[in-house]
């Protein structure tokens, strides 16, 4: 279980990986760590959530969504959304 704190204020500094529990928790929910030429580390979810770690024990989304979420809920939330879009996705498309 992972215990980070949500920021409300959008950080100023880089990011960084997770660890492995961290990180097979995100990818179990189908986040993939990433990152940037500036030395950024983030996770991308599968609808384009972005999620940054940050070495206080913090975390933050851009995602303006479950603003009161902690990380694991605000992971089954992305994981659930990703789950039924690909759901609807496999449906074949109806005749015309």
């Amino acid at each position: 279980m992972m215990t980070r704190t949500r920021r409300i204020d959008i950080p100023s500094q880089l990011g960084i990986q997770g660890s492995e529990q961290e990180n097979a928790i995100f990818k179990s929910c189908g986040l993939e760590h990433a990152q940037d030429c500036q030395g950024d580390n983030y996770y991308v979810g599968p609808m384009g959530q972005i999620v940054w770690l940050y070495p206080d024990g913090t975390w933050w989304t851009d995602s303006r969504g479950y603003p009161s979420a902690t990380l694991q809920e605000y992971l089954t939330i992305v994981k659930e959304l990703s789950d039924e879009l690909n759901r609807l996705l496999a449906y074949p498309p109806l005749p015309i």
